[in-house]
């Protein structure tokens, strides 16, 4: 899996890149109701994945599993899957992945509870399996993270 570099700053490009997308699909929405006739409507696949994109900021914290997301929404996994990568050009890990890891980064930075702690707010089983899910992505541990982000 690709590593993400971190600026040594709590709002790192993924952050940013994620605030912008969520301003975007806000202002296109705002946008289409003040002039429906100028805007195309939405395909049906990018209207699967902005009802996706609101299922995951409200279930990502508790739902991990594609099933969950293609279930809410009366799709098979396969057909959703196959919609997020087309649509976004992201695989949907990406897409519930990263709030996840961004909370994680605002706990690390802005808190000082154990691990441990974050780990079990997050939902995960133990404190090892959200050490790997963190370093995986970030490329390092949630310690370390705490660290660069004292100095």
């Amino acid at each position: 899996m690709k590593k993400r570099i971190l600026s040594g700053n709590i709002f790192d490009y993924s952050l940013a890149l994620r605030f912008i997308e969520a301003m975007l699909l806000q202002d296109i929405e705002l946008y289409r109701l003040e002039y429906p006739h100028i805007l195309q409507p939405p395909s049906r696949k990018e209207q699967v994945f902005y009802e996706f994109m609101k299922l995951v900021e409200i279930h990502f914290l508790r739902e991990r599993k594609l099933v969950f997301y293609a279930k809410a929404l009366g799709l098979t996994p396969k057909y959703l899957s196959a919609v997020i990568k087309e649509v976004s050009g992201c695989h949907f890990t990406y897409w519930i992945d990263e709030p996840l890891i961004t909370e994680s980064k605002k706990i690390l930075h802005y808190t000082d509870k154990s691990v441990k702690e974050i780990s079990s707010e997050l939902g995960f089983l133990d404190q090892s399996k959200f050490g790997r899910f963190f370093k995986n992505i970030t490329g390092m541990s949630p310690n370390m993270f705490r660290m660069n982000e004292e100095n």
